[in-house]
Order: structure tokens, then sequence, then C-alpha cells
């Protein structure tokens, strides 16, 4: 979970609009002249929360090529804040991304990479284990996340205290014990703007007075009731 500071809270309440930037490999590259991008992969995709699902985000992005060496699996993070026209606030996190395809079609003086998030780690055989099985749900996600290389999202630790007894996950992988434990929550698993392992469910959603819709704008329901978040 990201804390965002004063000023960020200040300047959402005002007229402001947003800057993104792109840091690819460590390299900051400033939105419109240096780079394009588009983020697929909803945390609740498609127009339903799908219980039970882990779905892994994707990043389709286009960079200026400034002659730097930028390597396989390179870390791409897309960044945004905003601005009222003379204050900035901080730049928030918009998700970590491993490069994955290179479009070798890409226009002359340019570099377009296609790549997805930590999710993808998951799609590996369940591991050798130091836990006694059966074991607590909770138990199984931090050492699933462990082996992914990322750590759990607080609000998972909050959500999961009803600690299901897991058997050890025999020819299964990470991502379908992940979904498994997910659906025993009503919810589903992502990985978060921080590159934590976040479990989302339909009682955790935060009240507000907006209607949660999909990317291109439509209203995102379950059995046909539009969802406030």
């Amino acid at each position: 979970m990201h804390q965002t500071s004063a000023l960020y809270k200040e300047l959402l309440q005002l007229p402001h609009y947003k800057e993104h930037k792109l840091v690819v490999n460590g390299v900051d590259y400033a939105e419109g002249e240096h780079f394009s991008l588009d983020l697929s992969g909803a945390v609740i995709p498609g127009s339903t929360l799908q219980i039970g699902a882990c779905p892994s985000r994707t990043i389709k992005a286009t960079i200026v090529d400034l002659g730097l060496t930028i390597p396989p699996m390179a870390k791409l993070e897309p960044m945004s804040r905003i601005t009222d026209g003379v204050r900035v606030s901080e730049w928030i996190p918009k998700g970590v991304y491993y490069i994955d395809t290179r479009d070798p079609d890409a226009p002359p003086g340019q570099l377009s990479f296609e790549g997805y998030d930590d999710m993808l780690k998951a799609d590996a055989p369940y591991p050798g284990s130091s836990l006694s099985w059966p074991a607590t749900d909770i138990d199984v996600v931090r050492e699933i996340a462990k082996h992914m290389g990322v750590t759990v999202d607080p609000r998972t630790v909050a959500l999961m205290t009803n600690r299901y007894p897991v058997p050890f996950p025999a020819q299964y992988t990470m991502r379908e014990v992940l979904g498994y434990i997910a659906a025993m929550y009503a919810g589903c698993f992502v990985m978060s703007d921080l590159a934590q392992l976040q479990l989302i469910t339909l009682y955790s959603m935060a009240e507000t007075t907006h209607y949660l819709v999909t990317e291109s704008g439509k209203p995102i329901t379950i059995g046909g009731v539009r969802i406030l978040v």
C-alpha cells in the first residue's frame, strides 16, 4: 500500500492533471517525447471479479532509442504524479514489469517492448517447502511470495485471518495454489502497484462514491449489480 503525502492529498482535491514517466532499467524517460505505453490486465479483469483468478498485468512500451544497453528481462516501472501547474506531488509507482519480448519491426530510432509483472513467476511447480503440512493459508502465501522474490501486501495479511488449512500442493503450480486460496476468500490475487502479492476480495473494497469500471469505462458488475469502490 502506497502512503501519499499531504501535498498529494491536497492537490487531489483541486483542479489538477497527471504527469507520467517510465523508468527503464533505472533510466527515466519523460512522457510523450521519450515514451508511450499501454497497460492492460486490470486488477479485476474483464467486467466481473473472477473468483480464484491470479491475473498478470501486461505493459507495452515504446521508447526513444538513446543508445543505452537494455538487457533481457530489464525492469519497466511506470509512474505518475499530479500537479496544479506549479506544485507537483511525489511520483506514485504503477507496477513493476519485466521485458519479455522486443518488437523487431519498431520504427527507426525507437525500441518497443512487451512485458509482464511478477505473477508469471508463480507459473512454476510448488518447490520444496519448510512448512509443516497441512499449513495455514497465510503461511503458504508467504512461502510462495518468498519463492517469487516478492513480499506480501500488508492488506493481505490483515484479510487472511481465517487460517484455512492447505494440504501440500503436490503436482500444482504456485499460481494454482494462490487461486485455490483466493477462492476460499471470494477473491483473487494480483501484483499491487508496489509489486507486492495482494489479495482482493468482494469484502475488501473500500467504500467511496465512485463506481468501478473497466479500462474502457464500462461498468463492472457482480450479478448485474454495479460496484462502488
